[in-house]
């Protein structure tokens, strides 16, 4: 049975369904892009912001905010797309689907940042908007690192993966580290680690999505056990209709 957010896809150089899924990688690729300008203009049109110390949300607040909004869900949005044209370009397993799986909640925390402001820093109180903000931070970066480490393994597996698995095998490391950096560095550099984590976090997605883009074939699912029986009672059923046949005729 196929997946049922792609239609079925066929195999093969140029096919109908190789085509579909590159698309699916182009959109992942163009939102990441666009995040990145918009997040560049933000940081000209609030030249009253120093990005050394503000959080990236914080452009949210205030004037301009809409472009900071604007730019998460875009993203967010791109990451629900990766996540359908990466399921179809793996073979199937349990661990691509817990992959794929990730990719798409990592979407929605980028889509839930952007519908829900920030409270601004150093509120007394978190209001309900601002906790909602952060279940979406918390989608976005822990389910990141998670899911680079269950992505390596799930790219290991797959022979056709396996190239990119070699060249980016540091990467779940390199996002654990930007972390750990980002939430231990001091009040005054705050803004800095977390453009770098945020910067390594789109390249990583980048680069998954320029990968399924280049791929030259999608994967099929393999038949569910049940179709599989179905197929094999159907295709005794004419054998056992010429055996009959043959004993009448004798």
């Amino acid at each position: 049975m196929g997946d049922p957010l792609v239609p079925d896809l066929a195999v093969g150089d140029g096919s109908a369904g190789a085509r579909t899924v590159r698309r699916f990688g182009v959109v992942a690729v163009v939102s990441a892009v666009l995040w990145i300008l918009i997040v560049a203009v933000l940081h000209v049109v609030r030249s009253d912001l120093d990005p050394v110390e503000t959080y990236i949300s914080d452009y949210a607040i205030g004037e301009h905010g809409w472009l900071m909004a604007t730019a998460f869900v875009i993203v967010g949005t791109g990451m629900m797309c990766l996540s359908v044209g990466l399921r179809a370009a793996l073979v199937p397993a349990e661990r691509v689907q817990l992959g794929v799986a990730l990719v798409a909640v990592t979407g929605l925390g980028f889509i839930l940042a952007g519908l829900f402001t920030t409270d601004p820093t150093g509120a007394d109180e978190t209001s309900t908007e601002g906790s909602l903000h952060l279940l979406g931070a918390v989608l976005v970066f822990p389910v990141t690192i998670a899911n680079a480490f269950v992505l390596r393994g799930v790219f290991r597996r797959d022979p056709s993966w396996a190239p990119f698995a070699a060249r980016w095998r540091w990467a779940p490391w390199v996002l654990l580290v930007g972390m750990v950096a980002a939430r231990g560095s001091p009040e005054e550099i705050v803004g800095l680690t977390q453009r770098v984590f945020a910067a390594v976090i789109i390249g990583w997605y980048t680069a998954v999505a320029l990968a399924v883009v280049g791929r030259r074939s999608v994967s099929r699912a393999r038949p569910s056990p049940r179709r599989s029986r179905r197929r094999s009672v159907s295709a005794r059923g004419p054998a056992r209709t010429r055996r009959r046949g043959r004993r009448r005729g004798r």
